[in-house]
């Protein structure tokens, strides 16, 4: 008596479960650490992953499974191409949703994720180090607001019209400066009073790290999808994680 389908829709499902979760274990270790995930929509990836390879490739299996059918192996061979299709997709968005940069802007940081800006954009940069988005990041990058009256005009100009701002142009970014940030940031206790699912994110920050609360400031970080904290240094300025908090009343 051959396997069921049942059977195998089962080992189908397993195997799609184990491999997605392995893929997203890892992503989320090098490329969406700490809040990021949820900062950078990762909500909705896990749902385009879950929907496609962990439910609608063991389901065609249950569909067309059947021992002894002409064919079957065939059939076994598409499904699992289309699958592989749809997990390498996957991961691609996933990449290049990732944040690779941490761009302080004025009082804020804003994210930029790797697919956000093209190889030519990013080749204006004048420092090499910012021409390629990290593997694993992201990578903070302080920036300037030019001098000149008419190219502030031209930016002022480009960001109504295309909604493309300073954090995106490479042209405009520097090394990061820790001294910029501490003379924009707020102590954890101004965080705490912003909202009171706050306290819970940095209180399990502070345990994690074995921090003390006046060790770390914060700066308000956004992204395409949401408004949260970046940790510092309450001495140098490094940014030491990110927490989903709200930054602002």
């Amino acid at each position: 008596m051959g396997i069921s389908r049942h059977r195998a829709a089962s080992i189908h499902l397993g195997l799609s479960a184990a491999i997605v979760g392995g893929a997203l274990a890892a992503a989320l270790t090098l490329w969406y650490p700490g809040a990021w995930f949820a900062a950078m929509g990762g909500k909705n990836l896990i749902l385009l992953l879950a929907a496609v390879d962990v439910v609608l490739g063991p389901t065609l299996t249950w569909i067309v499974f059947r021992a002894g059918k002409p064919g079957l192996k065939f059939d076994i061979a598409v499904i699992a191409c289309l699958q592989i299709g749809a997990f390498l997709y996957g991961l691609h968005v996933l990449q290049a949703a990732r944040p690779a940069f941490m761009v302080l802007v004025a009082d804020q940081f804003r994210a930029v994720a790797a697919g956000e800006l093209d190889t030519a954009t990013l080749a204006q940069s004048p420092h090499p180090a910012f021409r390629q988005p990290p593997f694993a990041g992201p990578l903070v990058v302080g920036s300037a607001v030019p001098t000149d009256r008419q190219e502030r005009q031209d930016l002022m100009m480009l960001s109504v019209g295309t909604g493309i701002d300073l954090h995106q142009l490479p042209r405009y970014w520097q090394p990061y400066a820790g001294a910029a940030a501490l003379k924009v940031s707020g102590s954890l206790q101004e965080l705490r009073a912003l909202a009171p699912d706050n306290a819970q994110a940095i209180d399990a920050f502070l345990a994690d790290r074995k921090l003390a609360p006046d060790t770390l400031r914060f700066v308000p970080l956004r992204t395409r999808f949401k408004e949260i904290a970046a940790l510092i240094d309450a001495e140098s300025g490094a940014v030491v994680g990110v927490i989903d908090a709200k930054p602002w009343k």
